[in-house]
């Protein structure tokens, strides 16, 4: 794994630890979004995964998501 990818997956472990980011079910959407991004290395993309995820939150989108588009067609499809 790229040292980058290291320092980020450690500031997000320190974060989660620390309580400065609470991505427990409850916890507050809006809060857990800025606090992930005041970490370095965690992106817009990064960001929804995490909640997405991490933190069971239904309404997190990953955009630029390559996929993404593709099953949404899908689904319309039917």
């Amino acid at each position: 794994m790229p040292r980058g990818r290291v320092r980020a997956v450690l500031a997000l472990s320190d974060a989660v630890s620390t309580g400065a980011l609470d991505l427990s079910p409850g916890a507050d959407r809006t809060a857990a979004r800025e606090a992930l991004g005041r970490l370095s290395g965690i992106g817009p993309w990064t960001t929804e995964m995490v909640l997405l995820f991490g933190a069971g939150d239904p309404d997190a989108v990953p955009l630029g998501d390559w996929h993404l588009s593709h099953v949404i067609s899908m689904f319309f499809r039917g």
